[in-house]
């Protein structure tokens, strides 16, 4: 009995070891050179897998990591660009992105269904049974498509049952990491916050030590506070043989030498990615471009990483005696970073906000509406409760007065939906109308359609609006084509196209009157056709139409005729 007790016992536990730690392969030959860590953070998301670096070449191997078969394809201008996701039978899905090709009989299935769909941006769910990959096929090559700042391999690991990212790092790939995070800067922000104002404390490594742990200290080693406070802190990871920065998912605060709030973010949902501008100080991120990650809580954030139960990190001190403080920082190999500094009070107790506007409730629908614009915001789309304020200002140049709606600084986490009210304007441009958003000195195109007199559209964003037109057509510059010229050595056609606001949003090529594909390089402005067997290489004379249509409908041509 004792032995089928220990029996059962080892099964139980070997089976939990496999479902913590896959039999994965590496997606690229070793070493493994990280640009970019798991969830770090990025413009209005975290980063869902690891970046893994190719020596800023192109067309490497692309390892599938286990069994399995391609449940979706995707190619995408934007994004991840080309992108392979293979379903695996021990509970995850890998994630291949900013491939530059897929393996051929995946490439000709892609192909072939762009050509029968006439369809440049294309998402495929192959059957199951379609691409049967196995451990160590060779299923795509890196490259540099879509988003991509650069050529690398962008690879996740997601959990099958509900398509949530985790960290790969822990998933026993080959990646080298023995040095320790580094913490740069604090910062403190009294509540209630009417100002957005941070307090900077620069920190500083203690060489003097022998412990593995690198630990920081402050040139001001007490901070004293008046008002309840909030800690934040900038700093970040770095692997071996990379001088990349990376991000931190793993933070500790001690108070007194007792835990006081903490976050582990291992693991996402999708619909929780915009929560990084709560994690952040994004007040201070728009203004610096420098990110601090708080370490405390807003009161809608709703990410379930934070530690203890009910913690909101909010320091509240009702002495006069010095207290320590403590923050530990740990990478996802375990090294690990600490600063210690001391904190005393007494705090006083915080103060009833004031509003100079309307007060919008993060947990309420909220609405405002006048002769000029209004704004709907969707429950739990702030952060926190808002003073809503405005200022109009009239103007001759647009279509509508400025508006500036609240402050830039404040993020939200669902859209808002602006309705701007229009001056007279003739029947025929109001299809050409779209609200425009003031960036530094100038508008960019937010989007957004006519009707009743008002232009409406959804924005995550805050700021300076008003309403423009777009009459304007793309333009299209051909890079190697004129007329009558002979293509022999060449293996593609290529133009280049921009538009002057709402964007590019759809183009076809035809030769001899047949569509054929095209790949669209926003990072470029280049839109390249591939010579492939839609058109025979026989030296006669083929006749080309490219039409290039922006978000208003605008449509820029270009015919001519060429041997090939």
């Amino acid at each position: 009995m004792k032995k089928w007790f220990l029996y059962t016992f080892l099964l139980i536990s070997l089976a939990g070891i496999s479902q913590t730690q896959p039999d994965f392969i590496n997606p690229l030959t070793p070493p493994l050179l990280l640009s970019g860590s798991f969830a770090e953070l990025r413009s209005n998301h975290f980063h869902s897998g690891i970046d893994i670096k190719t020596n800023e070449e192109t067309g490497k191997p692309v390892i599938a990591i286990a069994d399995g078969y391609i449940s979706r394809i995707k190619i995408s201008p934007y994004g991840f660009g080309k992108v392979l996701y293979v379903t695996h039978y021990n509970g995850y899905m890998s994630v291949y992105a900013h491939l530059s090709k897929f393996r051929d009989d995946i490439w000709q299935y892609v192909q072939d269904e762009q050509y029968k769909q006439h369809k440049c941006t294309i998402e495929l769910f192959p059957l199951k049974t379609k691409f049967q990959i196995h451990k160590g096929d060779t299923i795509a090559f890196s490259g540099n498509s879509g988003s991509s700042g650069g050529p690398h391999l962008h690879f996740e690991i997601r959990k099958k049952n509900n398509q949530h990212p985790v960290n790969p790092i822990k998933m026993g790939f080959d990646i080298e990491d023995t040095i320790s995070p580094s913490i740069y800067k604090i910062s403190s922000t009294s509540f209630p916050d009417y100002t957005h104002t941070q307090t900077i404390y620069k920190c500083n490594l203690k060489k003097d030590t022998d412990s593995e742990i690198h630990i920081y200290t402050l040139a001001t080693e007490t901070l004293k506070i008046s008002k309840p406070t909030g800690i934040a802190i900038k700093t970040y990871d770095y692997f071996n043989n990379s001088t990349n920065i990376c991000g931190i998912n793993n933070i500790t605060a001690y108070f007194d030498n007792q835990e006081f709030f903490g976050y582990q973010l291992d693991e996402f949902s999708y619909s929780q990615k915009r929560y990084v501008n709560s994690l952040i100080d994004f007040p201070y991120y728009i203004r610096t471009k420098e990110r601090f990650q708080r370490l405390y809580k807003q009161p809608n954030n709703q990410l379930p990483i934070y530690f203890p139960k009910n913690a909101t990190g909010k320091i509240i001190l009702k002495d006069t005696l010095i207290h320590k403080m403590k923050i530990v920082v740990t990478d996802s190999k375990g090294n690990s970073s600490s600063l210690s500094f001391f904190i005393q009070g007494p705090t006083q107790p915080e103060e009833k906000p004031r509003y100079q506007g309307q007060l919008f409730s993060y947990q309420q629908f909220n609405k405002f509406e006048n002769d000029s614009f209004s704004i709907l915001l969707p429950q739990n789309a702030l952060y926190d409760d808002l003073d809503f304020t405005y200022k109009i200002s009239p103007s001759d140049k647009y279509y509508s007065p400025i508006i500036t709606i609240c402050n830039k600084e404040v993020p939200l986490q669902k859209k808002a939906t602006i309705s701007i009210t229009t001056n007279n304007v003739e029947p025929k441009y109001k299809s050409k109308l779209t609200i425009v958003q003031k960036a530094g000195k100038r508008f960019y195109n937010v989007g957004g359609y006519y009707k009743n007199g008002k232009v409406t559209a959804k924005t995550y964003k805050f700021g300076t609006f008003t309403v423009s037109i777009d009459t304007t057509p793309p333009k299209i510059k051909p890079l190697n084509i004129y007329d009558n010229i002979k293509f022999t050595n060449d293996t593609s056609i290529r133009f280049q196209v921009t538009d002057n606001l709402s964007g590019i949003q759809d183009y076809h090529l035809f030769i001899d009157g047949k569509w054929v594909l095209l790949y669209y390089d926003y990072k470029t402005n280049q839109l390249t056709y591939w010579f492939d067997k839609h058109i025979q290489k026989n030296g006669q004379l083929h006749t080309l139409q490219l039409t290039v249509i922006d978000g208003k409908g605008n449509t820029g041509y270009y015919k001519t005729k060429f041997y090939y």
